[in-house]
């Protein structure tokens, strides 16, 4: 399949390298900034085009992997008779914003990605949408090329994901950063963590969240909390966050 590329991010690329390394051909890669384009361009031994409709001509398919704000007014800029599928990759965009197209949809990868390492695309979950059953089974097709677990799914059944996915990933990525500072701070190692954070996330995989929960939120042990707190009394926002989940964790196993 000839597959355009609009974007040069994490998923872009990863997208990209994973598609032509199943015989898919990269039609041409746009970028609003060129020489992230020919970067990525020449990883995948495609061209860079200087427009968006320029992909058109030249695509089959059009996977627009871009900043979420930005992906209606890329949208806008293809006609209503093209017939190429146009999709994004967004979990938080409507598909609806491709309404006035022909054949579109979304491919939704759910995961997190860099540019700078390979992500065994394999074990990724490719959620599916399509305004139409011939592209349903284009992207159902491409998506089994790269993963083994495809599943259809509305917009607003991805919306919702996006949003667990905030918690599960982005911030809980933060926690670690807020962890990594304070112990910077004290002149002590982050890495002592990482076996404490290793066994957390086996443990939230191998059983349920809900079951591994640990600490002294869920024990209500008052004495512990208050040492925390008057710990952190030098840092704000720490401060607030700490209150935040000590209580919501309190209040999850209030009758345990």
């Amino acid at each position: 399949m000839k597959i355009g590329i609009i974007g040069a991010g994490n998923v872009a690329t990863q997208l990209a390298l994973g598609l032509n390394d199943k015989n898919n051909i990269i039609s041409g890669v746009f970028n609003r900034d060129i020489n992230k384009a020919k970067e990525l361009a020449a990883k995948v031994n495609s061209v860079v085009v200087t427009h968006p409709t320029h992909l058109i001509a030249k695509s089959d398919l059009i996977i627009i992997s871009i900043n979420d704000d930005a992906i209606e007014q890329i949208a806008k800029e293809f006609p209503h008779d093209c017939n190429t599928i146009i999709v994004h990759t967004a979990g938080s965009v409507e598909m609806s914003v491709f309404a006035h197209l022909k054949n579109y949809g979304v491919l939704y990868p759910l995961q997190t990605f860099t540019k700078e390492s390979t992500t065994d695309l394999i074990l990724v979950p490719f959620l599916i949408e399509a305004n139409n059953e011939p592209t349903q089974n284009t992207l159902t097709q491409l998506a089994n090329q790269l993963s083994r677990t495809v599943k259809p799914i509305t917009s607003s059944q991805r919306q919702l994901i996006h949003v667990a996915a905030a918690f599960s990933c982005n911030f809980v990525n933060h926690l670690y950063t807020l962890s990594s500072q304070f112990l910077n701070m004290h002149q002590i190692d982050f890495e002592l963590l990482k076996p404490l954070i290793n066994e957390t996330t086996q443990k939230a995989l191998s059983t349920s969240p809900y079951d591994a929960q640990t600490g002294p939120a869920i024990r209500n042990d008052t004495k512990t909390i208050s040492k925390h707190l008057t710990l952190l009394q030098g840092n704000k926002s720490m401060k607030e966050i700490y209150n935040i989940l000590t209580n919501s964790i309190t209040n999850t196993y209030r009758y345990n």
